[in-house]
């Protein structure tokens, strides 16, 4: 592993180490070196570390242990293919329409089937988070991550692991997104549009959960643009 230089630092920290893997220097099942050790090695802070380690984990390519340690996972096959969707690369303006673009064509299909296929207690698990989308519009970085489970939760409801895989491999790279969600109203007005993809998957409604998803992040993808390019304008 070589010492970062890049702007992303967090997300330069998993590339390296999944260039580790991919040349063989770390195999499935091995133990990761402690944070610290990682620190010195890729000559970045403890917190980009935790950082980096916490996108790998989210992608299922390693997992903590409690008192052990951080393993990659046995079974890095898919993981890694997944990943390589996206290279982590680090995230700039237009990479963040490259993810939205992405998410559309998965989202607005896993709407359609968590319509059809949610479970009650599906449902009991999206209206939990709902609420907490609710509580915390004003507090960007707890939103934002309750606005990633919303979705996550929604490609639960559909009964296909593949299609959570795939939008947790991309939610994973958009660290831009927190940047998004501190936009002055955005949460409140995306809120109005979780509460209609809601209702829409609750009364199954497969039809009516696809216009509302598709309304939901062509919204956001039109706030984001104006919000990112304002200093062009």
């Amino acid at each position: 592993m070589k010492p970062i230089k890049k702007q992303n630092i967090s997300l330069e920290v998993s590339k390296s180490i999944l260039d580790a893997i991919k040349a063989g220097n770390l195999k499935p099942g091995d133990c990761l070196p402690p944070m610290k050790e990682l620190s010195t090695v890729l000559k970045v802070g403890i917190s980009s570390i935790r950082e980096g380690l916490k996108q790998l984990q989210t992608m299922g390519i390693i997992k903590s242990i409690q008192g052990k340690g951080t393993y990659l996972t046995e079974n890095l096959n898919l993981n890694v293919f997944l990943n390589n969707i996206k290279e982590i690369v680090t995230v700039q303006k237009q990479d963040f329409f490259n993810i939205m673009e992405a998410r559309k064509i998965i989202e607005y299909e896993t709407v359609q089937l968590a319509a059809e296929r949610a479970s009650e207690k599906n449902m009991e698990r999206l209206s939990e988070i709902l609420t907490n989308l609710k509580n915390t519009a004003k507090q960007p970085d707890e939103y934002e991550k309750y606005d990633v489970a919303f979705h996550i939760e929604i490609a639960n409801c559909s009964g296909n692991p593949v299609l959570v895989m795939l939008l947790e491999s991309i939610q994973g790279l958009a660290s831009i997104v927190k940047e998004i969600s501190a936009i002055p109203g955005l949460p409140k007005e995306a809120n109005i549009y979780h509460e209609n993809i809601f209702q829409a998957i609750k009364t199954h409604k497969p039809n009516i959960a696809y216009k509302h998803m598709k309304e939901h992040l062509l919204h956001v993808e039109e706030v984001a643009r104006n919000y990112l390019y304002r200093d062009q304008e």
